[in-house]
């Protein structure tokens, strides 16, 4: 690396959500780039790129950001389950021949005779799949 290059080189070390980490960011050609990693295993959590170094460094803490919360949802998530009684400690019904199946009956299609979908045909227009 030239002494020009490594004018444009800067690393420097803060906290992101309670997280150390370390933001690298460098210059390539006209624009910049940058990587932010957490420090303890040296991992990279956010990469961003721009045409300045500040919007390269943004970039990059926000993603980085994200992927901090992500680990946090997974890890509390994880706890949830954990914590759920598993299927062997959970009271079911009895398995007798003579009482009712817990099972729900299965859902059956249309026939494409039955001329068209009413709500009581079991099918489910376009319109009601969308997400709101």
């Amino acid at each position: 690396m030239t002494d020009a290059a490594g004018a444009e080189l800067r690393y420097r070390r803060g906290s992101l959500d309670g997280v150390e980490v370390g933001v690298t960011s460098y210059k390539i050609g006209n624009r910049y780039a940058s990587r932010v990693d957490n420090v303890d295993p040296g991992s990279i959590i956010g990469r961003g790129g721009g045409p300045t170094r500040e919007a390269a460094e943004s970039i990059a803490l926000e993603k980085a950001s994200l992927s901090l919360d992500l680990v946090r949802a997974t890890q509390a998530l994880r706890r949830s389950v954990d914590h759920l009684p598993s299927n062997a400690d959970r009271a079911g019904p009895s398995s007798s021949a003579s009482g009712p199946s817990s099972r729900p009956a299965p859902i059956s299609k249309p026939s494409p005779t039955s001329g068209g979908s009413s709500p009581s045909s079991g099918s489910v227009s376009p319109s009601s799949r969308r997400l709101r």
